[in-house]
């Protein structure tokens, strides 16, 4: 007799982390963001960094230049998943996979900023490049 094994659909909604509001004022920015339940905040010299499991963005209180990250994106290693006015997420090969860079400037109590996460954050899931990037369009001023 053969037996028959079902499929299971909640696997990927499961592996999802909760997104929750994140205060940004303990490194000393005056703003709060979703970012993954028990992110950790920390200032760097070069800005702000949330982090938590294939989570890591980095917020500064200016903003970057877009065009040179859609000009990565016409390199061989790189292709555009999203490339719009305020965003940019590059899928790009690296040590056998692909791995996924947002970044995104956001108007913050009318001031410009930008997040963008670490190219070297290994986050090598579109669905987790895709939650970064929607966390950095989530930055708000408290």
């Amino acid at each position: 007799m053969k037996k028959v094994i079902g499929l299971v659909a909640f696997g990927l909604v499961a592996c999802s982390p909760k997104m929750v509001e994140v205060d940004l004022s303990s490194a000393g920015l005056n703003a709060t963001m979703q970012a993954p339940e028990g992110a950790q905040v920390e200032r760097k010299p070069l800005g702000v960094v949330v982090t938590a499991e294939q989570f890591e963005v980095s917020v500064w209180n200016r903003t970057r230049d877009l065009a040179e990250e859609r000009a990565r994106g016409s390199q061989d290693r790189y292709t555009l998943v999203v490339d719009e006015a305020d965003a940019v997420l590059l899928e790009f090969e690296a040590m056998g996979g692909p791995f996924y860079t947002a970044t995104v400037n956001v108007d913050v109590g009318g001031s410009p900023w930008s997040c963008a996460t670490d190219p070297l954050a290994n986050v090598n899931d579109e669905a987790a490049g895709m939650r970064m990037l929607e966390a950095c369009r989530s930055l708000k001023a408290k």
